[in-house]
């Protein structure tokens, strides 16, 4: 199946799946995400082995078995999704333990929207997956874009960029960003780390979730197409050496 078939059909399972106590809200995030899933998978279509680190809430793990790929995840703690998923899913958190794999035994690793919530240096993630990548393997990478339009605009109004006091004190810790980067801030931890970065750009999430960030997204459109910096989300792609 194509990338942009299984990205469907991992969306109308979401839709019919009305067991589901979490449907509205994983729809919606599912949306709110979509633009960004197809250019991921875009970039894993054709590896036959793809490891998935911070795979929750699964909707890319099942887009790239439905793609014919034999899919590995990495969760922090148990989901309800993981029964339902043909993926081999293992618990355990990244930045404390190395990734239960030999060496070169992947053909793509998916490591998206995890990085800004690391509370140490992503470099030692990034070394251990380059390890566990097969020659000319790549890791696909995305993360959020600090100086996306948002963002920005809250600088030059004099507000603050990071979530508000009481959602970043009060509000479950794992969810929220510790850090978040600029496209040269990627590059470098990747190229510290040993990949050489084949593809480095800017690319947007979705729509929102809520009428009000949906009219705010069409908005911001034709200002985010004539400086694409502007855009929420980066986009990079490592690739390992033949040595």
């Amino acid at each position: 199946m194509d990338y942009s078939s299984a990205l469907e059909a991992v969306k109308n399972k979401i839709k019919n799946d009305s067991s589901e106590n979490s449907y509205y809200k994983d729809l919606q995030y599912f949306n709110s995400q979509q633009k960004r899933y197809l250019e991921i998978l875009k970039e894993v279509q054709g590896a036959k082995k793809i490891l998935d680190i911070g795979c929750s809430p699964g909707h890319l793990t099942s887009a790239m078995s439905l793609m014919g790929s034999e899919v590995y995840g990495i969760d922090l703690q148990e989901q309800p999704w993981h029964e339902k998923t043909d993926a081999q899913i293992s618990l355990m958190n990244v930045e404390k333990n190395t990734l239960p794999f030999p060496d070169s035994f992947f053909d793509a690793v998916v490591m998206t929207e995890i990085m800004e919530h690391f509370v140490t240096d992503p470099r030692r993630v990034l070394k251990e997956v380059l390890r566990v990548l097969k020659p000319e393997g790549r890791l696909i990478l995305t993360t959020p874009n600090v100086a996306n339009i948002g963002r920005t605009l809250k600088l030059v109004l004099g507000q603050n960029i990071y979530w508000s006091l009481d959602h970043f004190y009060e509000e479950d810790k794992s969810n929220a960003h510790v850090r978040e980067y600029t496209k040269d801030e990627v590059r470098k931890m990747l190229e510290d780390s040993g990949f050489s970065c084949s593809k480095l750009r800017y690319v947007e999430y979705g729509g929102g979730t809520t009428t009000q960030e949906r009219v705010r997204h069409i908005c911001a459109l034709s200002i985010k197409s004539l400086v694409p910096r502007f855009r929420g989300c980066i986009l990079a792609v490592g690739k390992k050496s033949l040595k």
